[in-house]
């Protein structure tokens, strides 16, 4: 449930925005591998037991990251 909470804060942050135009984004393209990376990281902080983020460009194609430990 944590994790669930701490999800939609981070998707709350990119909704509606240019994500070309956000800090965390200005350096780097906005590539699913990117943003599954900045969701880890940025959850991560709060939710020691994450283990990887998963995003999803269409029904087919998706950039999972996790770092191994």
């Amino acid at each position: 449930r944590r994790a669930k909470s701490l999800l939609k804060q981070a998707t709350d942050y990119l909704d509606h925005q240019y994500i070309n135009e956000l800090p965390e984004f200005t350096a780097q393209n906005p590539t699913a591998e990117n943003i599954a990376r900045f969701l880890y990281e940025r959850i991560k902080a709060d939710c020691r037991e994450l283990y990887s983020v998963t995003v999803w460009e269409t029904p087919n194609s998706c950039a999972t990251y996790f770092e191994e430990e």
